[in-house]
């Protein structure tokens, strides 16, 4: 049998791993390892600017998310801005003050987002739970994701 891997990093995915487990036919031996994942990947990376390219590339979203670096913008206002708000020490009080002072302004937002919004210092926690948010989004819309089983494959084979 072909060694199968489960990144948990949702409930479904969770659900999905219990779910393959329980369908396995007990012929023979398996062993079963849970491992930490570590900090947020160049896979969580690669996979992100992979999706936002199949969301720009499917014609879904207007404006704004018509090419990769729209959808990261959109992306990062969406997920990453209550993340920071969450977990974030400094990050609540300055989107505070900046949505008191400019708010109303679209260019001035653009630049908040561009300036203050960054997924670099997640964890693989919270860039995992992005993604989860990210993959849930926009597969509800029917935009077609790519496999991260095949990004695993084409970056093991050095392509970016």
């Amino acid at each position: 049998m072909k060694a199968k891997k489960f990144f948990l990093i949702g409930k479904s995915q969770l659900d999905a791993c219990f779910q393959f487990l329980h369908t396995l036919e007990l012929k023979g031996r398996f062993k079963v390892t849970v491992s930490d994942a570590g900090s947020k990947s160049d896979r969580q990376h690669g996979l992100y600017w992979l999706w936002a390219t199949d969301v720009s590339n499917s014609g879904m979203g207007g404006e704004y998310e018509d090419t990769k670096e729209g959808v990261h913008r959109v992306a990062k206002w969406r997920w990453a801005r209550p993340i920071l708000l969450r977990d974030d020490d400094l990050f609540p009080a300055i989107y505070t003050f900046f949505m008191e002072k400019y708010g109303k302004d679209p260019d001035k937002m653009v630049k908040f987002i561009d300036t203050w919004i960054s997924t670099t210092g997640f964890t693989t926690d919270q860039m995992a739970e992005y993604l989860t948010d990210f993959h849930r989004y926009y597969s509800s819309y029917s935009v077609a994701l790519s496999d991260p089983d095949d990004w695993k494959l084409l970056q093991s084979r050095g392509v970016k």
